[in-house]
């Protein structure tokens, strides 16, 4: 009987066991994630080197996906990360921190990347369907304004709601991104504006 209770006090809890599916599940957005904060960077370097990214709007355009879904790629690093260390000997306060950073920054790089989505599905289309207008209108002035605007409203948009929900319930361990926002702003907002990026695209 004591031999049974030993060895019961040596295995984690049932809430923080993973399974294989899980495990699986996890190490395999790790390495997307790894892959797409390898490729952005790269993708970012060639258009510095060919001078590219101050040539047209598009370029500019597309450099800012790039830095949003590195930003995002490095997120979802982080909360698999914490998820990994669930069932480790890891400090909680390790990774509450790590859930935190990576769900806030996550919401930042998924808000921005639709938005730069959008504008280079808006920025196609109006080159294909005005050529001419397009290119007396969209400068890199104007396309530097937009995305200043769009980053700026971004951080904004995930950092008031998650500073509110903290404020109101504390610090603690996010299982899914999402949960760092109230439900209300996700029902009446975030949800949405991901249908109308989603269908606008």
């Amino acid at each position: 009987m004591e031999t049974v209770a030993y060895l019961s006090t040596l295995r984690p809890p049932l809430s923080t066991q993973m399974t294989n599916v899980q495990l699986g599940l996890v190490s395999a957005t790790l390495a997307a994630s790894v892959i797409t904060i390898i490729i952005n960077p790269l993708t970012l370097l060639a258009l510095f080197k060919q001078k590219m990214i101050t040539k047209s709007s598009i370029n500019l355009l597309i450099a800012s996906l790039c830095c949003s879904d590195f930003l995002a790629g490095v997120a979802i690093g982080l909360f698999q990360l914490q998820k990994l260390l669930k069932g480790t000997s890891a400090s909680e306060h390790l990774i509450t921190l790590l859930s935190c950073i990576g769900a806030i920054a996550f919401g930042i790089g998924f808000f921005v990347s639709n938005t730069n989505v959008l504008f280079v599905s808006v920025d196609r289309a109006y080159a294909t369907l005005a050529p001419f207008k397009y290119k007396t209108h969209m400068s890199i002035k104007r396309a530097s304004s937009i995305l200043a605007v769009a980053w700026t409203s971004a951080t904004l948009q995930v950092l008031i709601p998650a500073a509110i929900k903290i404020a109101r319930e504390g610090v603690v361990i996010i299982d899914y991104v999402y949960e760092v926002h109230p439900y209300l702003f996700r029902l009446y907002w975030a949800i949405p504006l991901l249908y109308i990026c989603t269908a606008a695209n």
